[in-house]
């Protein structure tokens, strides 16, 4: 909605939707499906994008597989959503950019911050999409693969991103210490365990007081025959 500012041409832009679903199981119906796993196999990998077509060139649906970390780096929030947003990209039918800032770019480096959109990333959104400005539609007209650059009316920039579109912030690390000890502490496991271990402590110290009772009598005992002699 933003980048249609630029001109009136780019007004069919408004009636691609992204409506969301979240679920454990893969439901049918759905043009993009997002699934995460942990890690690629031990490799550097942070994410892909499989599209199933349609002969000619409709593509049926698109499954995008996140990673939570590869062999190297663990992401975090921000990250996950600018490696999510990429992804994204390819489902909507874009390649890569050459720009090395662009969340289109094909490697990516945590940073820390969330990559905003930019023009050129929006217009090749734009071309893709533009056989929607087409009323009737043309069936079966098959886009051709092609680099884009753009044009003279648009200036190369990034998009303001909205509040709703930041991810929640990282936590500081003493935060996230507690909270881990804090889960830790409400386990049932935990309970199980912290209560089987004072039960151990206290037979322990039982068995150790007794004895050292024991001792001390024996030595009592002792002093006193020597006393008699």
């Amino acid at each position: 909605m933003n980048f249609s500012s630029y001109g009136s041409q780019f007004s069919y832009l408004s009636q691609i939707r992204l409506v969301a679903s979240v679920s454990q199981t893969l439901e049918s119906g759905f043009d993009i499906y997002i699934t995460w796993q942990e890690e690629y196999a031990g490799t550097n990998t942070l994410g892909t994008s499989q599209a199933i077509y349609e002969p000619p060139c409709t593509i049926i649906n698109n499954t995008i597989t996140l990673g939570a970390k590869t062999k190297t780096y663990i992401l975090n929030e921000v990250d996950m959503q600018n490696i999510a947003i990429h992804e994204l990209g390819h489902a909507l039918g874009l390649g890569h950019s050459n720009y090395a800032n662009d969340i289109m770019y094909p490697q990516y480096t945590p940073r820390g911050n969330v990559i905003a959109l930019s023009t050129l990333d929006l217009y090749g959104i734009s071309v893709v999409f533009e056989w929607l400005s087409h009323y009737p539609y043309i069936p079966n007209i098959c886009p051709s693969k092609s680099s884009i650059s753009l044009p003279f009316y648009v200036q190369y920039e990034y998009l303001p991103i909205s509040y709703e579109n930041l991810p929640p912030p990282t936590p500081p690390p003493y935060k996230t210490l507690l909270d881990f000890i804090l889960g830790l502490i409400s386990s049932p496991y935990i309970i199980v365990f912290l209560l089987l271990l004072t039960i151990s402590l206290i037979i322990l110290s039982v068995v150790i007081w007794r004895a050292i009772s024991t001792k001390e009598t024996s030595e009592d005992d002792t002093l006193v025959l020597g006393e008699l002699k």
